[in-house]
């Protein structure tokens, strides 16, 4: 009752699934169906930032079933990402359900006013680069997926490591919110897998041999994009800028979605200008550490969130902070098993 109130007098209800960086996940299906409770006209229009996800995981626009509605009203992508997938375009969109665009008619004509206007017309080149990139969109980001669901479940296990999130593991408290959120391709692609829905929770095969094995891997969860935010544990400001500087598969720069091993600081570099009250809200300065999992061939991409790096600033870490977006690295792959020792363990110690 008290989110339907509020709605009355907002226009526009813009989120994130999940969230950047934290990967909070806001409850969606309950958001739309308050929104949808309202007077079709002047109900406020719920915008869903799909970039974390890509069209693959998660198709808000979609309706799950016939007599359903939509999660969403509009839906932005930064495309330049996973959609993108090689880092050799920057391209958006916005997507208008049907629906909105039907209670609505004068939406798009706006939206297209606006493109023109301003001039966000993509030339051939970058449109025939999304035309290639987008043939291989569901092959990369279910290894994205893999490669996260695993390495999450690693850092989850290392002593190192105080907190792990990734909503597709089976211990995060957003797991229940994967499942209803899956887009019917990604869905198909598991079941094609050996994942079965609803998802049930098995027991974990026995022996080391058993860990690299897609059985394990059903066994953590669901795939679900990416991005793994952690926390490192007790980790001083010089350890964590170690820590950062010192990983061999990985470069200190902002970008995700490509096969380019990243890694990235929040509070000092995409959310370097925000105020000292909204980062200490966001928690960025306490150690949270997340990463991004890559998805071609045996390549890997992370985004960690490894603390208070502040880059040219002085180069200062926070304990335990930053962020990580890593090449797409099979996991079994032996330079991943040296990556381990050398970037964790020995600069920790």
């Amino acid at each position: 009752m008290k989110l339907a109130c509020a709605a009355l007098t907002v226009q526009l209800l813009w989120l994130e699934v999940p969230t950047n960086p934290l990967l909070l996940m806001p409850p969606l299906p309950l958001i739309a169906k308050v929104i949808h409770s309202l007077p079709e006209e002047t109900r406020p229009l719920v915008v869903v930032d799909t970039t974390f996800l890509s069209s693959f995981y998660f198709t808000p626009l979609v309706p799950r079933t016939p007599d359903s509605l939509p999660l969403g009203d509009i839906v932005l992508s930064s495309l330049s990402k996973y959609s993108g997938g090689h880092s050799d375009l920057i391209l958006g969109s916005v997507t208008v359900s049907p629906r909105t665009r039907q209670i609505r008619p004068r939406l798009v004509s706006a939206l297209r006013f606006i493109q023109n206007s301003h001039g966000g017309v993509p030339s051939p080149r970058d449109c025939h680069l999304m035309i290639r990139s987008l043939k291989t969109l569901s092959i990369r980001t279910l290894k994205h997926g893999l490669n996260a669901l695993r390495i999450a479940e690693w850092l989850e296990n290392r002593p190192e490591v105080d907190t792990v999130r990734y909503p597709g593991l089976r211990s995060s408290e957003a797991f229940h919110q994967v499942e209803p959120l899956l887009s019917a391709n990604a869905r198909r692609e598991l079941e094609f897998l050996g994942w079965k829905f609803p998802f049930k929770q098995h027991a974990r095969p026995a022996g080391d041999a058993a860990t690299g094995s897609l059985e394990h891997v059903r066994s953590i969860g669901i795939p679900f994009g990416g991005v793994i935010t952690f926390t490192l544990k007790d980790a001083s400001e010089q350890e964590t800028e170690r820590f950062v500087t010192s990983l061999r598969l990985v470069a200190l720069a902002e970008s995700l979605g490509g096969v380019e091993s990243l890694i990235e600081v929040p509070y000092g570099m995409t959310h370097a200008v925000s105020s000292d009250e909204t980062l200490r809200w966001m928690t960025l300065i306490s150690g949270t550490t997340g990463g991004d999992q890559g998805c071609v061939g045996h390549h890997a991409e992370s985004r960690a969130l490894l603390g208070r790096y502040r880059g040219r600033r002085g180069s200062h870490c926070g304990p335990g902070a930053g962020v990580f977006h890593a090449q797409a690295i099979d996991v079994r792959d032996w330079t991943f098993q040296r990556c381990e020792r050398h970037s964790l363990l020995g600069i920790l110690q």
